[in-house]
């Protein structure tokens, strides 16, 4: 089951969205001036969600662990 919640830096929790995860992936490529497939772009956000949802059972996941995660899926997928 994914998280439900995430911490943000400012420490509030808020609802976890994976269409963050997908927006900010999108833009991190725009910025490199690289493009990317949609369907590279969904197979890795779902890579990042199967993770969180893996490893964070006991407690909610903050915004650095999450970024951590999306940067790991980004280098496994070729994408530096």
């Amino acid at each position: 089951m994914l998280a439900t919640r995430v911490v943000k830096r400012t420490g509030e929790v808020v609802d976890f969205d994976a269409g963050r995860i997908r927006s900010a992936i999108a833009r991190a490529v725009q910025a490199c001036d690289q493009t990317m497939p949609e369907d590279e772009l969904e197979a890795v956000v779902a890579r990042v969600c199967e993770e969180i949802a893996g490893r964070f059972r006991e407690f909610f996941p903050n915004v650095e662990n999450i970024q951590d995660l999306v940067e790991k899926h980004l280098v496994l997928a070729g994408r530096y």
